[in-house]
């Protein structure tokens, strides 16, 4: 039992420590972050995709905010995929994070009705990095440079990598992305980006 609780505590500790570094970096960013957008009034944007403003997995991306982070010149697309991928996997573990601290705050997490929905919304945000990944394989697999996946519950979007996507291909890239995910055909955003 006394191995249990260490190993407990030794868990929580390292939690702890991580929540501090993400929260280190959060305030004082990475090397080579994004700058805010220049818009056309010479005002800089502070949006940054994904935005997971809920906070748990029913959040949203503001369609807007997409726009914006994809107007931005971030050097060329390889770039661009990795950056995104980087961005969308610190937003998702600082919310891996509060939910982690939410189940373990309400005691073994079994019991409370907070901690078991937290513990749903965490298997959500699980399940939706999994077939995020498998769509981005997915896509790839079918030939094209690259590709980022974001799923919420509005739905799906796709940015691949290529100079020309007829609708043809859209299509094709949407069936393959409904099949995988279980999304309808409108409820798929594919988004060329070369």
């Amino acid at each position: 039992m006394s191995i249990f609780i260490k190993k407990r505590t030794a868990f929580a500790f390292c939690m702890f420590c991580l929540g501090l570094g993400a929260l280190f970096l959060g305030f004082s960013g990475l090397p080579g972050e994004f700058q805010p957008a220049k818009s056309t009034t010479g005002q800089t944007d502070e949006t940054k995709l994904p935005s997971f403003a809920g906070g748990g997995a029913d959040s949203e991306v503001d369609s807007v905010s997409a726009g914006k982070f994809m107007a931005r010149d971030s050097g060329d697309a390889e770039s661009f995929f990795v950056e995104y991928r980087l961005e969308r996997e610190r937003a998702r573990g600082q919310q891996l994070e509060m939910l982690r601290e939410v189940i373990s705050s309400s005691g073994s997490g079994s019991g409370s009705e907070t901690g078991q929905q937290a513990q749903e919304q965490l298997l959500a945000i699980s399940q939706s990095m999994a077939r995020e990944s498998e769509v981005e394989n997915l896509v790839r697999a079918r030939g094209y440079k690259d590709a980022a996946a974001y799923m919420d519950r509005k739905g799906v979007t796709v940015i691949v990598r290529t100079d020309d996507l007829s609708t043809e291909d859209a299509s094709r890239i949407r069936e393959l992305v409904a099949r995988c995910t279980g999304a309808s055909g409108e409820q798929i955003m594919i988004i060329p980006k070369n």
